[in-house]
C-alpha cells in the first residue's frame, strides 16, 4: 500500500477545488482506500481540503482516478486513466533481484 496524494485543479478557472470528491476506480468500480497505512479509516472516496489536496493510502494496482466537483452550477468529472500505484519497497525488491554483468566480461554463468 502506498500514500498517494495530489491536488484537484478546477478546469473552469484553474484554481484548486475545495470539496471535490476523489475516487480510485478499477474497471469502473470504486476501490476502498485508507486514511492510514495500517488500513484504518477505509473509504471508497476522499474529499479535497481548502487547497484542493487529497491523500489516501491505496492498495497496489493500476487505477482510474476520478475527480468530481461543481463549478458555477456546472458539474465536472475528470478521469485520469492508468495511474500505477505501487509500494516502493516492492519495486526495490524487484530491482534488487537483477543480475548485473560488467561490460566486456565473457563466460559468465548466470545463477539459477
Amino acid at each position: 500500500m502506498k500514500l498517494y496524494f495530489d491536488t484537484v485543479i478546477n478546469d473552469g478557472n484553474g484554481l484548486p477545488v475545495e470539496g471535490a470528491t476523489v475516487s480510485f476506480l478499477i474497471d469502473d468500480v470504486a476501490q476502498t482506500t485508507y486514511a492510514t497505512a495500517e488500513s484504518g479509516g477505509g473509504a471508497t472516496s476522499s474529499v479535497t481540503d481548502a487547497n484542493g489536496l487529497y491523500q489516501r493510502y491505496v492498495p497496489d494496482g493500476t487505477y482510474t482516478i476520478r475527480h468530481s466537483y461543481t463549478f458555477a452550477g456546472t458539474p465536472y468529472t475528470v478521469d485520469i486513466d492508468d495511474v500505477q500505484i505501487y509500494d516502493d519497497s516492492e519495486q526495490e525488491e524487484i530491482v534488487n533481484r537483477a543480475v548485473i554483468v560488467p561490460d566486456g566480461e565473457d563466460g559468465i554463468t548466470i545463477p539459477a
